[in-house]
Formats: structure tokens, C-alpha cells, sequence
């Protein structure tokens, strides 16, 4: 494995709503048990916990705690494919951006993308790297598209 130059081991990691355009210098990973496929599958929570934390049956920290609990057993099973990530993410010099269904507000951080950049970071730490989280990023607005203007005989005249 080559070695990750000293000024590039630093693991940016946001977190967004799924509709969340991306930049170019960013890395977006789906992490929703809805539509996530390859690694962002083994970030998803099971939809029998969200299901219970959606109609109240559990509370948050029964949540965090099943979500933590289930992303230890996906870790132990695959930890070579978190450290890919976290590898490939560095070298590519993005930002990974951890997208989900979720709405949160400033004040609302019930949503397992902040679990899960939580835990990313305590392993980016333990494999030696430093970690810059930048929080939630606002979607950005769709371009408007300019009306078409209508030919005689194809549209509403």
C-alpha cells in the first residue's frame, strides 16, 4: 500500500439530505436503508429500527443505541471496506458527504448520517489519520429552467 502523503491524511466528512447536489471535490456516499447500494449499504440502518423510531415505539437513544450496535457487527464483519473507504476518500482529496431521507434542523441531530460520521471518525483516528468534519451542508437550489419558447403547431397557442 503506498503511502498517503502527510499534508493529504486529513478525512473531511459532511453529512446532507439525499437531494443534495454535489460538488466536484466531494465524495457522496447514499447511506439510506431505502436506496444505499455497495458501502453505503453497510452504513444503513435495518427498517425495522427505523420503522419503530418513526411511529414511537422506540426513543432516540434506543436507536443510536441498535445503530451502533449493528454498524459494530458490519464493522467486524467488513472492516477492510471502512478503511477502503476512508483510504480511497483521502487519496481522491474529497469530502465524503453521508446523504439520507432524514429532515433535521440546527437544533435536530436524530438521523444515524451524524451516528455514522461519528463513527467513521473514531476509526479514521484509531488508523492514524486526522478527521475535519463540516457538518451538515445546505442542498443547493436546483437552476431554474428558463420558459421554452413555443413554435406554432407544437405547444399551446
Amino acid at each position: 500500500m503506498a503511502e498517503i502523503e502527510e499534508a493529504a491524511r486529513v478525512l473531511r466528512i459532511a453529512t446532507a439530505r439525499i437531494d443534495y447536489r454535489p460538488e466536484d471535490n466531494n465524495h457522496v456516499l447514499d447511506v439510506t436503508v431505502k436506496s444505499a447500494s455497495g458501502v453505503g449499504r453497510l452504513m444503513a440502518p435495518q427498517w425495522s429500527m427505523v420503522l419503530d423510531f418513526k411511529e414511537g415505539r422506540i426513543d432516540w437513544p434506543t436507536y443510536v443505541g441498535r445503530y451502533q450496535e449493528l454498524m459494530r457487527k458490519n464493522y467486524a464483519r467488513y472492516a477492510q471496506v471502512f478503511h477502503a473507504l476512508i483510504r480511497d476518500v483521502i487519496t481522491e482529496g474529497k469530502c465524503l458527504v453521508l446523504t439520507c431521507y432524514c429532515n433535521t434542523g440546527p437544533d435536530c441531530r436524530e438521523c444515524h448520517r451524524f451516528l455514522m460520521a461519528d463513527i467513521l471518525e473514531k476509526i479514521a483516528l484509531n488508523e492514524g489519520y486526522e478527521v475535519c468534519q463540516e457538518g451538515e451542508l445546505e442542498r443547493r437550489p436546483t437552476p431554474a429552467i428558463s420558459p421554452q419558447p413555443t413554435l406554432p403547431g407544437f405547444g399551446a397557442e
